[in-house]
């Protein structure tokens, strides 16, 4: 039991990072690509509090800002073959949204808004480019 059991989640985790794990093949969904770089201090920029944050947020900010976090074959609104966003992203996603009256699932090209991460200010921008 343990051995099927350990095959099928195997044989899930395949099904649904192919696209992840394999970036030049082909599929349904964006590639997201999320920076943050520092910028003087704005007048109402988007709390990241780190406390609130999911701790796969909190990595993914953490990636945007040493270089540029990037997941592929993303849909923010996935059907059953497709893939949607990490756990971490669609959690500051959904911060996005509600920050910048934006959503995502219909926006293809970029967002950008100021935001405050570890009493550090910076620019958040989430390009999303079409792979259909």
């Amino acid at each position: 039991m343990r051995s099927t059991r350990r095959g099928v989640c195997t044989l899930a985790l395949v099904a649904i990072t192919g696209c992840v794990s394999d970036p030049g093949s082909s599929c349904r969904g964006a590639t997201v690509r999320l920076s943050l770089d520092p910028t003087p201090p704005a007048e109402s920029p988007l709390t990241l509090d780190p406390e609130s944050l999911s701790a796969e947020a909190v990595v993914v900010v953490e990636t945007a800002i040493a270089d540029e976090h990037v997941e592929r074959c993303v849909s923010w609104a996935p059907s059953a073959n497709e893939t949607g966003p990490s756990e971490g992203l669609a959690d500051l996603g959904d911060r996005i949204e509600a920050h910048t009256d934006t959503d995502l699932v219909t926006t293809d090209g970029a967002v950008k808004t100021d935001v405050r991460f570890r009493d550090e200010d910076y620019t958040l921008t989430l390009v999303s480019e079409s792979s259909e």
